[in-house]
């Protein structure tokens, strides 16, 4: 009878825990919370009066980076040839591979693994070894465990993602986060344009932005979103007074002045030259002095060219009766050199025959020379002759019928 009393006492007990368990859940519910409950472990009921605990605070990222602990576990069983589990204390290389088939490892580490039963567990990347930091990133990656004395287990095991990890590509929320370290892209744009921007808005309000500083130390007007150290939208820039006005200097290359639809002109219309120079024409002719170009180079005024000359005149003085033959100096390689004319006095024969008198130039061993045969009567002129030579720069031979380098 007694026994029977204690199991009716005990069934009491048993259905009031239920109950008060049962309440408690409604009440969560009804408070929004979420009531979970966990019956690995044995229930013990409280003899005092229950408590109200107050309801756990939602997470929110604090003030400094949060650091993901770089370990991975890895579990794993280990059979004998005939299948039966193993027990005991192995030591255990573990490897891993960004393929299936690779021979080098892209991690390696050996640890002293406790098999029970079989079953065995192993923190990856722990300290002094840690996980490669670029590791997990957009490639596939496989683990391969030696067991000593033995060969690497085959084959190869592929880690794959928990269900919930796809959607850490996408993240659904950054609410209240703080930090975004490492990142590339925000909004389409690199991260650095919006770490430490500046701006300043016009006087009245309009436009906002109207000078903006990103964070790479571009700076834009009328844009922010710069790409050059000094990036201008809009119409002109002008620079007013100073000793210099612009002074454009390139320690590159070059300097690089472009237009994409127009002709483009500089301009000095300050002292009565509107027109200075149209160096880029629309099809690729240079004017100065004009601003429509006919020609690859069209100066309208007077040219001065310093430096070496383009043309040269040579006057030979007193070269002789007849037959004189002698040599310019000018290479037949950089000038173009032909006879200018000559002047002499002298008699011409009393019998009235006909003398040739000629005065030409040929190219002997790459260089001008001059051949004269002028003949009197008494034979005593001596000729002054001019010879012109042209840079081949300026200059071209045509239509000649006979050889430059004949000298008859």
């Amino acid at each position: 009878m007694v026994i029977q009393k204690l199991k009716t006492i005990a069934l009491i007990i048993g259905y009031a825990g239920f109950i008060l368990l049962a309440v408690q859940g409604f009440l969560s519910i009804l408070a929004g919370e979420t009531a979970l409950a966990s019956f690995s472990n044995p229930i013990i009921l409280p003899l005092g009066p229950i408590q109200a605990v107050d309801p756990p605070q939602t997470p929110r990222l604090q003030d400094g980076t949060v650091s993901i602990p770089r370990i991975v576990n890895y579990q794993g069983t280990l059979r004998d040839a005939d299948g039966n589990p193993l027990d005991g204390v192995y030591s255990t290389t573990f490897r891993i591979y960004d393929d299936v088939i690779a021979q080098e490892a892209v991690h390696t580490e050996s640890q002293t693994v406790t098999v029970r039963s079989g079953f065995f567990s192993a923190l990856l990347g722990d300290d002094p070894n840690p996980l490669p930091t670029d590791i997990f990133v957009n490639t596939d990656y496989y683990i391969g465990v030696t067991i000593d004395p033995f060969e690497e287990l085959v084959p190869r095991q592929r880690f794959v993602s928990v269900a919930y990890a796809f959607q850490a590509q996408n993240a659904q929320s950054a609410q209240d986060a703080n930090f975004a370290n490492d990142s590339d892209l925000l909004d389409g744009k690199n991260s650095t344009s919006f770490a430490d921007t500046h701006s300043l808005d016009a006087s009245d309000g309009s436009p906002t932005n109207a000078l903006f500083i990103d964070g790479t130390g571009e700076v834009g007007i009328g844009t922010t979103t710069p790409n050059q150290k000094l990036h201008v939208f809009g119409n002109r820039i002008r620079l007013q007074n100073g000793s210099r006005i612009l002074d454009l200097r390139a320690d590159g290359g070059a300097v690089d002045l472009q237009t994409s639809t127009h002709d483009l002109f500089i301009r000095s219309a300050g002292n009565g030259h509107d027109i200075v120079m149209n160096p880029f024409s629309s099809d690729g002719n240079v004017g100065i002095g004009t601003d429509s170009p006919i020609a690859k180079l069209d100066v309208n005024g007077t040219m001065r060219v310093r430096g070496n000359p383009l043309v040269d005149i040579i006057r030979y003085e007193n070269v002789g009766y007849n037959g004189a033959d002698f040599s310019t100096g000018y290479s037949a390689s950089s000038w173009n050199c032909v006879a200018g004319g000559y002047t002499a006095r002298y008699e011409p024969n009393d019998n009235n025959s006909v003398y040739n008198e000629l005065l030409w130039t040929y190219v002997s061993g790459n260089i001008w020379r001059v051949r004269v045969e002028i003949v009197s009567e008494d034979r005593h002129e001596n000729p002054d002759i001019d010879i012109i030579c042209f840079r081949t720069e300026i200059s071209r031979w045509q239509g000649a019928s006979r050889s430059l380098n004949d000298p008859d």
